[in-house]
């Protein structure tokens, strides 16, 4: 365009020229002829010097345009040679200096066979005057590299005088993306071994990505599910997605929802997707079938139901029939101990002596299973009232001296004198628990002593607080079943069950009537040493034993 624009403006400025040399031209006539060649030569070379300039200066632009391209550029000619190139491509051939590769052409730098293909593009490209593009593998050292290949035929004159090349190298993008493949496989692949339901929605509820069990679930394919929203019309599943968006936390819930397949209960885990900044991308959501479990659940609900009701029968039963079998035993003693008082003669008082102790024996028993049916019924109760907790402990610690028989044991009791000499509880509870501790230290001890210990660890105007201790030298008790000794009918292993006498009630009964009273029962032992067994007892005191706790405080 602008060359034919200089050329209009040579010829009018050479007729101009023309005009100005007949006017002021004396000689027209007969020079005329020679006036009009010399300006015909004179715009025919103009044309020619001033065609060439800008054609060095359009190749100069093109030049400058290539180097500020940021892919790899050049410029063939008709015969394929290099004409022009920018800094990028000349430092992937490894060349310094532009004027190397003037001239050159593919053969020089790329193997033959990869040279020919190239050429023939170029030769589709001369004839059809259209560009192309492609994707090309080319090793350069040894080093294979990927380009994304742009051709672009350059025209002038609407003739194709050679094609511009733009290649970019897309080795590493190519590298990340197939990384990037990679691991959305190995995430396919990870979520579809699952064998749960997986799936993730963006904020607006949409699905971006999810695994089988999720088309199973669906009974669809994954590629009809992406960008489209679920629609739960329920309000308790779609308001925890508000709750996850809103404070950025994991949330759960069961809950019984209708499926393609019927109803069935599910457990849905949402947790949000967190970029960088904190704000939340979408939502994962994570659902379980728990169907079968929730129908084990109501099986093994209603069986433990079922069991309890059995189990409070049970225990009826036995408080039924332990007090029946108690109210003649309690005469059978009666009477016993009248004929014992009528007999003189030593064999037969003996005789009615081992009786007794069997007849009470076995009250004892019965006594254990009734406050055991009790306890398991929840029809153990306090029933308090004021006692002397010195006098009590005295009495229990007498009726077990009784007990020792034969036995070389020292019983020892140390009580604390500033204990209130009347407290109120429930003494008949109290003094079943130190009777069951002690009745198994005399049971589990052959010889030694058995200590007794009371003190006062809290008092104030309204109740005490009584630290209690017994001690033995005893059998002890072997760790590994220390946990379980106060389980319903344990002892310390089989063969003491043979030995020595007893359900193993005892101890059971202990915890449970000291858990009424607001305390714990606690025990220390060592195999062959002795056993500890402490516990504390908060005791309240009466308006008049605060009064009279008051006035000795006062007096001294």
């Amino acid at each position: 365009m602008f060359t034919r624009r200089f050329l209009r403006f040579s010829f009018y400025f050479s007729v101009f020229g023309l005009i100005l040399f007949i006017v002021f031209s004396p000689d027209f006539p007969m020079d005329m002829f020679e006036g009009l060649l010399i300006f015909a030569v004179i715009f025919f070379v103009g044309s020619f010097v001033e065609s060439k300039r800008q054609l060095k200066n359009q190749h100069k632009f093109i030049i400058e345009i290539f180097d500020y391209i940021p892919d790899a550029m050049f410029l063939l000619d008709k015969k394929h040679r290099f004409m022009a190139s920018n800094d990028i491509f000349l430092d992937m051939l490894k060349i310094r200096n532009k004027k190397k590769i003037k001239g050159r052409t593919y053969y020089d730098f790329l193997e033959r066979d990869v040279a020919d293909e190239l050429i023939e593009i170029n030769n589709k490209i001369f004839q059809k005057k259209y560009g192309v593009s492609y994707i090309k593998r080319i090793n350069f050292d040894e080093c294979e590299k990927i380009f994304d290949v742009r051709k672009i035929p350059f025209v002038v004159n609407d003739e194709t005088e050679g094609i511009i090349t733009i290649a970019r190298d897309i080795t590493q993008e190519k590298l990340l993306e197939q990384q990037l493949n990679e691991r959305q496989f190995q995430m396919h692949s990870l979520l579809n071994n699952i064998d749960s339901i997986v799936y993730l929605k963006d904020r607006e509820g949409r699905v971006v990505i999810g695994n089988r069990k999720f088309e199973e679930f669906m009974h669809l394919k994954l590629e009809d599910i992406i960008g489209k929203s679920l629609c739960i019309a329920d309000n308790d599943i779609t308001s925890m997605d508000k709750e996850v968006i809103e404070e950025r936390k994991t949330v759960s819930q069961e809950k019984e929802v209708l499926t393609l397949d019927g109803k069935k209960w599910m457990e849905f885990r949402k947790s949000p997707v967190v970029d960088e900044y904190g704000n939340v991308l979408g939502i994962t959501v994570l659902v379980h079938d728990i169907s079968e479990r929730k129908t084990i659940e109501k099986y093994l609900l209603q069986t433990q139901e079922e069991a309890i009701q059995a189990n409070k029968l049970k225990s009826e039963l036995i408080a039924n029939i332990s007090h029946e079998i108690r109210t003649p035993i309690g005469g059978i003693i009666g009477f016993l101990e009248l004929l014992n008082l009528s007999i003189k003669d030593e064999k037969p008082k003996r005789l009615l002596s081992n009786a007794m102790k069997s007849s009470k024996h076995l009250l004892k028993l019965i006594d254990s299973l009734l406050d055991f049916s009790k306890i398991e019924t929840g029809g153990m109760e306090l029933s308090c009232s004021s006692f002397g907790l010195r006098e009590l402990v005295i009495e229990v610690l007498e009726e077990i001296k009784t007990r020792k028989n034969s036995k070389e044991l020292d019983i020892e009791l140390d009580f604390d004198e500033n204990i209130s000499p009347v407290l109120y509880g429930d003494a008949l509870k109290l003094s079943r628990v130190f009777n069951n501790i002690l009745d198994n230290a005399i049971k589990f001890t052959e010889y030694g002593r058995i200590n007794f210990f009371c003190k006062m660890i809290e008092d104030t105007d309204y109740y005490s607080k009584i630290y209690f201790e017994i001690t033995d030298t005893g059998i002890g008790v072997d760790e590994k079943i220390k946990d379980t000794i106060f389980d319903s009918f344990v002892q310390a292993d089989s063969s003491i069950t043979k030995k020595y006498e007893g359900v193993g009630l005892g101890l059971t009964i202990c915890k449970h009537l000291l858990k009424i009273m607001g305390s714990e029962i606690h025990i220390e032992s060592t195999k062959g040493v002795g056993t500890k067994v402490f516990f504390d007892v908060i005791l309240r005191k009466t308006a008049i034993i605060r009064e009279i706790h008051q006035t000795c405080l006062n007096i001294k």
